[in-house]
């Protein structure tokens, strides 16, 4: 059960920090302190995450992130990893693309990389 309950808490911290640093990645990847990012973030409001979830990482993740990071909202798009893949390029392929943070399988973040989806980014 800790194993478990460390897991979630592992988790938790790097989609936190995920949520929060890739919805501001523009450009060239940068390495900021996680409070210049916050205070880059609440600028803008919102962080839209396309990802496959369960409920039970989302009652977990989102509540900490919240508590964490007040002022910035989750706009969560939830499907499946092949659904956010073909939305994400059909959203380029439209000239705008909506989300911030993608998740998924490696399988499917391959697809996103090699249709030029993605950018490094350097987490600090």
């Amino acid at each position: 059960m800790s194993n478990y309950r460390e897991r979630i808490v592992i988790f938790t911290r790097h989609l936190l920090f995920s949520l929060l640093s890739l919805s501001l990645v523009t450009g060239a990847a940068t390495a900021q302190s996680l409070d210049d990012l916050y205070q880059r973030a609440k600028k803008e409001g919102r962080v839209v995450l396309y990802a496959p979830l369960s409920s039970k990482t989302e009652d977990v993740v989102f509540p900490a992130f919240r508590n964490r990071f007040p002022g910035i909202i989750i706009d969560h798009v939830d499907a499946t990893s092949d659904k956010l893949v073909a939305r994400a390029i059909t959203e380029v392929r439209g000239g705008r693309v909506f989300g911030d943070v993608f998740g998924g399988t490696p399988y499917y973040l391959q697809q996103m990389k090699e249709q030029n989806l993605l950018t490094d980014l350097a987490i600090p």
